[in-house]
């Protein structure tokens, strides 16, 4: 998947899916990057973060929300919208509830090897494999898929 001249934006970016999903960058994307610093849960963060990418880049063509718990507010959703409209661009969210539901994702050695022992298929999803997720839903290969709900979980 080729991200050339895309600009995205990724929250919750500091560690585990978050930090995988910078993979657009090797795909040739202009990345903005949030972390615990932001707090986008705030609306002038929130449009203070699309605005600073969009004045750096130019556009944004992509919004990852891993970090946006999905409510009434939706803060970087909102800030983002005019934005995405423009380039036709669109949005991927993380949760357990609509979006990308990761599932057990393994974290350190020590977790992996307690929970893997419980599960029936004997692995855990890798962070790596969810950020590849997170790239197709984000590419233009996905523009027929609305609104599903991809699980990746190994555990079931």
């Amino acid at each position: 998947m080729s991200f050339v001249n895309k600009v995205v934006i990724v929250t919750g970016s500091s560690s585990g899916i978050g930090a995988t999903t910078a993979m657009f960058a090797r795909e040739g994307a202009k990345v903005t990057i949030t972390a615990i610093v932001a707090d986008i849960s705030k609306e002038d963060d929130a449009i203070g973060i699309v605005n600073k990418t969009v004045s750096h880049f130019g556009k944004l063509d992509v919004l990852v929300n891993n970090a946006e718990v999905v409510s009434y507010r939706a803060t970087m959703t909102y800030a983002a919208m005019p934005h995405l409209v423009t380039t036709k661009g669109n949005i991927v969210n993380v949760s357990s509830i609509a979006g990308v539901a990761p599932g057990t994702t393994s974290v350190s050695d020590e977790e992996v090897a307690a929970a893997t022992k419980r599960m029936p298929l004997g692995f855990m999803t890798e962070s790596e494999e969810v950020g590849e997720l997170i790239l197709y839903l984000a590419s233009d290969k996905a523009k027929r898929d609305w609104a599903p709900t991809l699980s990746t979980s190994a555990s079931l």
